[in-house]
């Protein structure tokens, strides 16, 4: 997909959705610094009343699979969507 019709795209699913918090377009260590050493508490400080996040370049977050792996075993009650 093009950058331009990405970007585009992931505005529109914000808009859609208010449950939604959508991690991109922020500078990279931003990124890692928020997504990087978590604890199940500071995930769900991070998720606030979300029901869904989506992180976009994923793999340039280190130790991305243990927050992942947080999400999807602590906090079942919020979806990720992540992209590569």
């Amino acid at each position: 997909m093009h950058k331009g019709h990405k970007a585009h795209f992931l505005a529109l699913v914000a808009q859609l959705c208010v449950l939604l918090l959508v991690i991109f377009a922020t500078p990279l260590l931003f990124q890692q610094t928020l997504l990087t050493n978590n604890t199940t508490t500071k995930l769900k400080n991070i998720a606030g009343d979300h029901k869904i996040v989506f992180i976009d370049d994923v793999r340039l977050i280190p130790n991305i699979g243990l927050t992942l792996k947080l999400f999807t075993e602590q906090l079942k009650s919020i979806q990720v969507i992540a992209t590569s």
